[in-house]
């Protein structure tokens, strides 16, 4: 079972930082290829600004995935560092359960809104609207898993 979850833990691992690896390098290509045709070749692309914005929440959520499985998100632990060994662990295991129970809310709310959006595109690229919100929903997911099963920090007690 241990070895399925860290396993589990790589794969989603892998999955968002590449995720968040071809987004900032799309991002960044495209961003540079608008630039370029704007003001040398003086005929913009009429596609490139909603792309990056298509990939601007992917890179986020995959970012916020990442940032919550080693532990980097904002925190107020003034009282926490406090505790003991013992309850500090139970004090942080705490927290990731209320932050995977709120991340589960979210999901709750997300899905329904990518469904609802499945019929609606984009302007320029005909980019169904519900990716946009698909990748709140993979992103979230994967801040319940790494609170729940793939925490890097536990290894500092």
């Amino acid at each position: 079972m241990r070895n399925a979850r860290s396993v589990l833990v790589r794969v989603v691992t892998n999955f968002f930082t590449w995720t968040a690896f071809i987004s900032m390098s799309l991002i960044v290509a495209t961003v540079f290829l608008q630039i370029f045709f704007r003001y040398v070749i003086q005929s913009p692309l009429s596609w490139s600004e909603e792309f990056a914005k298509f990939m601007f929440p992917w890179l986020t959520f995959a970012g916020a995935a990442l940032t919550a499985k080693a532990g980097g998100h904002i925190a107020i632990d003034y009282f926490v560092n406090r505790l003991p060994d013992g309850m500090r662990y139970a004090a942080n295991r705490i927290g990731e359960m209320l932050s995977a129970l709120f991340c589960l809310s979210v999901l709750l709310y997300a899905i329904p809104l990518a469904e609802s959006q499945k019929n609606v595109t984009s302007t320029a690229l005909a980019i169904p609207a519900n990716l946009y919100i698909l990748s709140m929903v993979v992103g979230v997911s994967g801040i319940v898993i790494f609170a729940l099963w793939g925490k890097g920090k536990e290894k500092e007690l």
